[in-house]
């Protein structure tokens, strides 16, 4: 049962998206829903890029806003995924809902999962009713993509179970198998419980799986990134980027500017990249399959036996994968 409020205008827009896409089986597109905190670094950006100018092989339902401890409020990381929708051109093609903010402290989960009111339960409700969409079913997956926490995810399975046989998520984060700390997801020890537990099919980037030594990896560096001056779709009129306070009329440019006026390594981790390219490209990276683990304590628990599987994708091939993500971008100019 969906639960909370949601706008007459967001419910119009996600009918009007669901009646204009329900034809993906048929296109063999991938159905998709990205839950991200873009705003907080520079990688979550050119992941949302990528999915949008790759439309050919996603049909995106709907992307989500959450929160990253220490990077702002729900507004700053909801305005930087509004304005980057728009600059890659894709304003109004599906819908974009705002979640909770999580500023009050760790175990959101916890905390909201009983509640059926807070702000931010749009994004909850997105994923549902994307999930029960006449199209989905055991047989043609909703595919969730978070890249940020997995509060959003956890809260949808808990208040409507029915879910999850119909949804494959896949995120970046935690160590497993190689370490069992949860890293930045530590504050969503709650979130990830439920969804190891749930039985749900789970792909997992793991962080170690980012920073592996060459030829593995996924890092550019910034002579790569300045490949992307002038490149992109153009908008017009041009876009104001909130974060950046200035306007932009492609992705490439507002990517540099990030990079030239912030503090950012060289090379840099494009972690949330990493999410997405096993759907398009499975054999740029290997996955392998382990017993989902459990959490306690603040700390992932290791149950090989356990029958509920997850795959964890590591060995990406570090120079083909970049230039696949720089490529994608630059042919998207038109």
């Amino acid at each position: 049962m969906q639960l909370g409020r949601v706008t007459i205008k967001f419910v119009f827009l996600f009918a009007l998206v669901l009646f204009l896409r329900c034809s993906a089986t048929a296109q063999n597109r991938i159905p998709l829903v990205i839950d991200t905190d873009a705003n907080h670094g520079v990688d979550d950006q050119p992941a949302i890029a990528y999915a949008i100018f790759r439309q050919d092989v996603f049909d995106i339902r709907g992307m989500t806003s959450n929160v990253t401890p220490g990077g702002g409020t729900i507004d700053g990381f909801h305005n930087e995924l509004v304005d980057i929708v728009a600059l890659c051109g894709a304003k109004n093609q599906f819908p974009i809902a705002k979640g909770p903010d999580f500023t009050e402290g760790f175990e959101d989960f916890e905390k909201l999962k009983d509640r059926n009111d807070f702000e931010g339960i749009d994004a909850v409700n997105l994923i549902i009713n994307a999930a029960n969409a006449p199209d989905i079913s055991e047989d043609n997956k909703l595919v969730v993509v978070a890249i940020g926490r997995s509060t959003n995810m956890a809260l949808a399975i808990y208040k409507d179970p029915g879910i999850i046989s119909k949804v494959t998520y896949r995120f970046m984060g935690t160590g497993f198998p190689e370490e069992m700390n949860l890293s930045t997801n530590g504050a969503d020890a709650g979130a990830l419980k439920q969804i190891f537990n749930s039985g749900m099919e789970i792909h997992i980037t793991p962080r170690w799986a980012i920073y592996q030594e060459p030829p593995y990896g996924l890092m550019i560096t910034h002579k790569q990134m300045k490949s992307l001056a002038g490149q992109g779709l153009v908008v017009d009129p041009p876009v104001y980027v909130r974060s950046r306070k200035a306007s932009f009329d492609q992705f490439g440019d507002w990517a540099l500017n990030r990079w030239n006026n912030g503090d950012v390594p060289n090379p840099k981790q494009m972690w949330d990249f990493g999410a997405l390219l096993p759907i398009t490209d499975p054999n740029m990276a290997t996955g392998r399959e382990y017993g989902a683990p459990d959490v306690a304590n603040g700390f992932l628990v290791k149950r090989p036996n356990n029958k509920n599987r997850v795959t964890v994708w590591s060995d990406f091939n570090r120079s083909n994968c970049i230039n696949h993500l720089l490529e994608t971008i630059i042919k998207s100019k038109k």
